[in-house]
């Protein structure tokens, strides 16, 4: 099980986008159960720039839990535009939450769904 919860998260993120992240944060066991997605923005570094909820199955804390997580990841240099203006969405699911619907773009202001 403690695998699985593992391999969800990093499931999802390679499903997201055709990205690369390098080693992955560990997860906060507040996390396992819970889904979201997310719209990131990455800095020219690979670090990320920019992250809001654009949806969260989660409470207050474990969003801010799950925003920390994400802020955390790294991505390979060669990979940081993977988007028009850098923005993407990113769904995740820690151990067996389920992913909500993921927006047809995320960006500042708002994410749009289909």
């Amino acid at each position: 099980m403690k695998l699985l919860s593992r391999l969800i998260p990093i499931a999802a993120l390679l499903l997201a986008a055709p990205l690369a992240a390098e080693d992955l944060p560990p997860v906060p066991r507040e996390l396992l159960g819970r889904s979201a997605v997310a719209c990131v923005k990455l800095g020219e570094g690979g670090e990320v720039a920019s992250a809001y909820l654009a949806v969260s199955s989660g409470t207050p804390e474990s969003d801010g839990e799950m925003l920390a997580w994400v802020r955390a990841l790294r991505w390979q240099a060669a990979f940081t535009t993977p988007a028009p203006a850098g923005w993407f969405a990113m769904p995740l699911a820690f151990g067996e939450g389920e992913p909500p619907l993921t927006p047809t773009r995320c960006g500042p202001a708002s994410a749009t769904f289909t």
